[in-house]
Protein backbone atom coordinates (compact mmCIF):
# COMPACT_ATOMS: atom_id res chain seq x y z
CA UNK A 1 0.00 0.00 0.00
CA UNK A 2 1.39 3.62 -0.91
CA UNK A 3 2.43 6.16 1.47
CA UNK A 4 -0.51 7.98 0.14
CA UNK A 5 -2.88 5.46 0.59
CA UNK A 6 -1.75 4.81 4.07
CA UNK A 7 -2.43 8.36 5.14
CA UNK A 8 -6.44 9.24 5.07
CA UNK A 9 -6.77 5.58 6.14
CA UNK A 10 -4.89 6.46 9.62
CA UNK A 11 -6.34 9.88 9.87
CA UNK A 12 -9.75 8.06 9.50
CA UNK A 13 -9.21 5.14 11.96
CA UNK A 14 -7.98 8.00 14.37
CA UNK A 15 -10.78 10.28 13.82
CA UNK A 16 -13.33 6.99 14.39
CA UNK A 17 -11.34 6.33 17.98
CA UNK A 18 -11.61 9.76 19.08
CA UNK A 19 -15.70 10.05 18.52
CA UNK A 20 -15.76 6.61 20.26
CA UNK A 21 -13.30 7.51 23.13
CA UNK A 22 -15.62 8.47 26.00
CA UNK A 23 -16.11 11.77 27.72
CA UNK A 24 -14.33 11.64 30.97
CA UNK A 25 -10.99 10.17 28.49
CA UNK A 26 -11.35 13.41 26.30
CA UNK A 27 -10.79 15.49 28.97
CA UNK A 28 -7.31 14.36 29.44
CA UNK A 29 -6.95 15.13 25.88
CA UNK A 30 -7.11 18.94 26.58
CA UNK A 31 -11.03 19.39 27.34
CA UNK A 32 -12.77 19.05 24.39
CA UNK A 33 -16.32 18.36 26.23
CA UNK A 34 -15.29 22.64 26.42
CA UNK A 35 -14.65 22.94 22.91
CA UNK A 36 -17.92 21.18 21.73
CA UNK A 37 -20.19 23.50 23.93
CA UNK A 38 -19.99 21.71 27.19
CA UNK A 39 -18.67 23.01 30.75
CA UNK A 40 -15.42 21.69 31.91
CA UNK A 41 -14.97 20.12 35.38
CA UNK A 42 -12.35 23.27 36.13
CA UNK A 43 -15.30 25.92 35.30
CA UNK A 44 -17.73 24.02 37.70
CA UNK A 45 -15.47 24.14 40.74
CA UNK A 46 -14.86 26.97 42.10
CA UNK A 47 -17.81 28.02 41.49
CA UNK A 48 -19.68 27.92 44.60
CA UNK A 49 -22.67 29.09 43.71
CA UNK A 50 -24.79 26.56 45.68
CA UNK A 51 -23.07 27.24 49.01
CA UNK A 52 -23.04 31.01 48.68
CA UNK A 53 -27.06 30.05 48.20
CA UNK A 54 -27.74 28.03 50.89
CA UNK A 55 -25.90 30.13 53.15
CA UNK A 56 -28.45 33.28 52.17
CA UNK A 57 -31.09 30.88 52.94
CA UNK A 58 -29.48 30.28 55.74
CA UNK A 59 -28.90 33.45 57.38
CA UNK A 60 -32.34 34.93 56.20
CA UNK A 61 -34.25 32.40 58.27
CA UNK A 62 -31.84 32.12 61.05
CA UNK A 63 -32.01 36.17 61.03
CA UNK A 64 -35.75 35.87 61.46
CA UNK A 65 -35.38 33.37 64.41
CA UNK A 66 -32.99 36.07 65.93
CA UNK A 67 -35.66 38.97 65.71
CA UNK A 68 -38.20 36.78 67.11
CA UNK A 69 -36.04 36.11 69.95
CA UNK A 70 -35.23 39.96 70.49
CA UNK A 71 -38.85 40.82 70.34
CA UNK A 72 -40.08 38.53 72.77
CA UNK A 73 -37.22 39.41 75.12
CA UNK A 74 -38.21 42.95 74.60
CA UNK A 75 -41.38 42.82 75.32
CA UNK A 76 -40.68 40.54 78.86
CA UNK A 77 -38.49 43.48 79.04
CA UNK A 78 -40.75 46.21 79.13
CA UNK A 79 -43.53 43.76 81.05
CA UNK A 80 -40.83 43.62 83.95
CA UNK A 81 -40.06 46.94 84.41
CA UNK A 82 -36.64 47.12 82.29
CA UNK A 83 -37.42 49.67 79.80
CA UNK A 84 -33.82 50.56 78.73
CA UNK A 85 -33.22 47.38 77.91
CA UNK A 86 -36.56 46.97 76.32
CA UNK A 87 -35.89 49.79 74.16
CA UNK A 88 -32.47 48.21 73.00
CA UNK A 89 -33.40 44.51 71.97
CA UNK A 90 -36.60 46.54 70.14
CA UNK A 91 -34.14 48.39 68.17
CA UNK A 92 -31.01 45.29 67.67
CA UNK A 93 -34.35 43.56 66.18
CA UNK A 94 -35.73 45.88 63.31
CA UNK A 95 -31.74 46.58 62.85
CA UNK A 96 -31.39 42.45 61.70
CA UNK A 97 -32.35 41.89 57.85
CA UNK A 98 -31.95 38.97 55.70
CA UNK A 99 -28.63 40.37 54.56
CA UNK A 100 -26.67 40.95 57.89
CA UNK A 101 -23.27 40.47 58.03
CA UNK A 102 -21.45 38.48 60.09
CA UNK A 103 -20.94 41.28 62.34
CA UNK A 104 -24.43 42.24 62.93
CA UNK A 105 -25.47 38.71 63.53
CA UNK A 106 -22.86 38.41 66.37
CA UNK A 107 -23.67 42.00 67.70
CA UNK A 108 -27.24 40.18 67.82
CA UNK A 109 -26.38 37.46 69.53
CA UNK A 110 -24.65 39.51 72.41
CA UNK A 111 -27.41 42.21 72.77
CA UNK A 112 -29.90 38.45 73.46
CA UNK A 113 -27.18 37.24 75.82
CA UNK A 114 -27.21 40.51 77.65
CA UNK A 115 -30.97 40.53 77.79
CA UNK A 116 -31.07 36.77 79.16
CA UNK A 117 -29.00 37.90 82.03
CA UNK A 118 -30.55 41.54 82.82
CA UNK A 119 -34.24 39.12 82.83
CA UNK A 120 -33.17 36.24 85.13
CA UNK A 121 -31.38 38.84 87.45
CA UNK A 122 -35.11 40.64 87.39
CA UNK A 123 -37.57 37.51 87.42
CA UNK A 124 -35.33 36.66 90.91
CA UNK A 125 -36.38 39.18 92.51
CA UNK A 126 -39.63 37.76 91.65
CA UNK A 127 -41.68 41.52 90.83
CA UNK A 128 -45.66 41.58 91.09
CA UNK A 129 -46.49 42.48 87.41
CA UNK A 130 -50.42 44.28 87.15
CA UNK A 131 -52.71 43.11 84.68
CA UNK A 132 -51.58 45.26 81.46
CA UNK A 133 -47.69 43.62 82.31
CA UNK A 134 -48.40 40.43 82.48
CA UNK A 135 -50.75 40.47 79.22
CA UNK A 136 -47.50 42.15 77.66
CA UNK A 137 -45.36 39.57 78.92
CA UNK A 138 -47.57 37.28 77.66
CA UNK A 139 -47.39 38.43 74.20
CA UNK A 140 -43.46 37.95 74.82
CA UNK A 141 -43.34 34.07 75.56
CA UNK A 142 -45.43 33.59 72.43
CA UNK A 143 -42.62 35.47 70.23
CA UNK A 144 -40.36 33.37 71.99
CA UNK A 145 -42.06 30.13 71.70
CA UNK A 146 -42.00 31.46 67.78
CA UNK A 147 -38.21 31.53 67.99
CA UNK A 148 -38.03 28.20 69.60
CA UNK A 149 -39.95 26.35 66.98
CA UNK A 150 -38.03 28.33 63.60
CA UNK A 151 -34.55 26.87 65.99
CA UNK A 152 -36.01 23.58 65.43
CA UNK A 153 -36.48 24.30 61.57
CA UNK A 154 -33.03 25.22 60.78
CA UNK A 155 -31.65 22.02 61.89
CA UNK A 156 -32.01 20.77 58.64
CA UNK A 157 -30.94 23.50 56.56
CA UNK A 158 -27.71 23.98 59.22
CA UNK A 159 -26.69 20.62 58.73
CA UNK A 160 -26.85 20.56 54.88
CA UNK A 161 -24.85 24.70 55.05
CA UNK A 162 -22.30 22.89 57.23
CA UNK A 163 -21.09 19.99 55.00
CA UNK A 164 -21.44 22.32 51.62
CA UNK A 165 -18.99 24.64 53.87
CA UNK A 166 -16.45 22.03 55.13
CA UNK A 167 -16.13 20.92 51.15
CA UNK A 168 -16.16 24.57 49.73
CA UNK A 169 -13.51 26.14 47.73
CA UNK A 170 -11.34 28.12 49.08
CA UNK A 171 -11.69 31.02 46.54
CA UNK A 172 -15.46 30.98 47.53
CA UNK A 173 -14.74 30.87 51.69
CA UNK A 174 -14.63 34.60 51.72
CA UNK A 175 -18.41 35.02 50.71
CA UNK A 176 -19.12 32.74 53.51
CA UNK A 177 -18.38 34.39 56.86
CA UNK A 178 -22.05 35.11 57.82
CA UNK A 179 -22.31 31.52 57.20
CA UNK A 180 -19.70 29.75 58.80
CA UNK A 181 -20.56 32.41 61.77
CA UNK A 182 -24.01 30.51 62.34
CA UNK A 183 -21.92 27.10 61.90
CA UNK A 184 -19.97 27.98 65.10
CA UNK A 185 -22.53 29.73 67.17
CA UNK A 186 -26.02 27.87 66.45
CA UNK A 187 -25.52 24.68 68.91
CA UNK A 188 -24.86 27.24 71.77
CA UNK A 189 -27.61 29.64 71.04
CA UNK A 190 -30.25 27.20 70.56
CA UNK A 191 -29.25 25.63 74.01
CA UNK A 192 -29.49 28.68 75.21
CA UNK A 193 -32.83 29.65 74.07
CA UNK A 194 -34.42 26.46 75.24
CA UNK A 195 -33.24 27.40 79.15
CA UNK A 196 -34.63 30.99 78.59
CA UNK A 197 -37.73 30.11 77.54
CA UNK A 198 -37.90 27.68 80.62
CA UNK A 199 -37.13 30.42 82.79
CA UNK A 200 -39.34 32.96 81.48
CA UNK A 201 -42.26 29.79 81.47
CA UNK A 202 -41.18 29.07 85.24
CA UNK A 203 -41.98 32.95 86.28
CA UNK A 204 -45.09 33.21 83.85
CA UNK A 205 -46.46 30.10 85.81
CA UNK A 206 -44.96 31.36 89.19
CA UNK A 207 -47.06 35.28 88.55
CA UNK A 208 -50.29 33.23 87.60
CA UNK A 209 -49.67 34.32 83.90
CA UNK A 210 -51.55 31.80 81.67
CA UNK A 211 -48.84 29.84 79.41
CA UNK A 212 -49.84 29.87 76.07
CA UNK A 213 -49.85 26.05 74.86
CA UNK A 214 -47.56 27.38 72.23
CA UNK A 215 -45.24 28.08 74.85
CA UNK A 216 -44.81 24.93 76.81
CA UNK A 217 -44.85 22.83 73.83
CA UNK A 218 -42.03 24.79 72.59
CA UNK A 219 -39.87 23.87 75.53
Amino acid sequence: MSQRIVRPVLMAVTLSAALMTPWHASAQLGGLGGLMGGKSSSEKAPAGGDVVAQQDQLVKEYVAADRSVLRGQAKMAEALGLKQRAATLAATADALTSGSTQDNLSEADKVVSEGNAELAARMKENPELDASAKALYKEGLLDTAKAVRAYAGLKSRFDAFKTALSSASPMVLPKLGAGSYIVRSFPGNAKNLGSSMSMAVDFARSQRIEVPKDATSAI
